[in-house]
């Protein structure tokens, strides 16, 4: 996939991979919060794994594809991104704080009203900060497409 002059994509180490939180922040601008999977015991490092984690888990799991581990772990992951969203709202009240648990490119729990919805599109475009509130997406995808994954991942 190959970036358009009217994209930005510059993803930080740990970002843009599944899962991830995407929280509405304004009018076409996101905020992502990925999600990573430590195995027991590990300490988080906050460069490696910025964002939030499911902790303790078990090895076995690790050993298994992404995909599969996104659904072993699914109750973990909501567990996960509930708690994140309390602490967002009780650090900044909003009357209608909008999010979306990404789990894949067509798999999402979209976040409105205090409660969660299933749908198969998941947020796309507009403006992608970090945590941070550093832009690393315009106008794109917000998770890393396959070739970029891999070119990563081979280095």
């Amino acid at each position: 996939m190959k970036t358009q002059w009217h994209q930005h994509r510059l993803f930080k180490s740990g970002y843009g991979e599944f899962p991830y939180i995407i929280i509405k922040v304004g009018h076409a601008l996101y905020m992502q919060i990925p999600i990573h999977f430590l195995k027991e015991s590990e300490e988080v490092d906050v460069k490696k794994h910025p964002g939030t984690q499911v902790r303790n888990v078990k090895e076995k799991v690790l050993e298994e594809s992404r995909e599969s581990q996104i659904f072993l772990l699914q109750d973990e992951i909501l567990a996960t991104t509930e708690f994140v969203l309390r602490k967002i709202r009780s650090t900044k009240p909003q009357k209608n704080l909008e999010a979306c648990l990404v789990l894949g490119k067509k798999q999402a729990l979209y976040f409105r009203d205090g409660r969660f919805t299933p749908q198969v599109y998941i947020p796309t475009g507009g403006t992608l900060l970090d945590q941070m509130g550093n832009i690393i997406g315009m106008n794109v995808e917000h998770y890393k497409p396959f070739e970029i994954t891999n070119a990563i991942t081979n280095e």
